[in-house]
């Protein structure tokens, strides 16, 4: 897996999940459905590259000694995403800070998820 498909894998799980929280609790990005390949092919390259781009310098200032590593790089990850898929004006409200709480501890919770995008990360960082 690249580095673009492995991100965009990644947030096509999100989304699925998103959708459909209960079901699939342990898939992982390997696991998805074809149809998901719709909605990544979407994406532009270009497009993924620079939210990538964004997405691993942000997670850059994290500490890597830091205990709440894990904790704090998927609340990067979801505010990242989000925010470039829904726009940069969320961050002025302050109920998209209780989304991202949300949709993170749902990451948290579910192992495929939370496995894929640690090994997205690690490979990438």
């Amino acid at each position: 897996m690249d580095k673009i498909n492995g991100l965009n894998n990644i947030v096509a799980l999100l989304r699925k999940q998103i959708r459909n929280p209960e079901k699939n609790q342990s898939k992982s990005v390997d696991s998805r459905s074809k149809t998901d390949d719709t909605e990544i092919s979407a994406t532009s390259t270009l497009e993924l590259k620079e939210l990538e781009k964004r997405l691993l310098d942000r997670i850059k200032v994290v500490d890597p000694d830091d205990p709440d590593r894990d904790k704090k790089t998927i609340y990067i990850f979801v505010q990242t995403i989000l925010t470039w898929e829904l726009g940069e004006n969320l961050l002025k409200d302050p109920n998209f800070y209780e989304l991202v709480e949300k949709v993170s501890e749902l990451i948290q919770s579910n192992a495929g998820l939370k496995n894929s995008l640690n090994k997205y990360l690690a490979k990438n960082s």
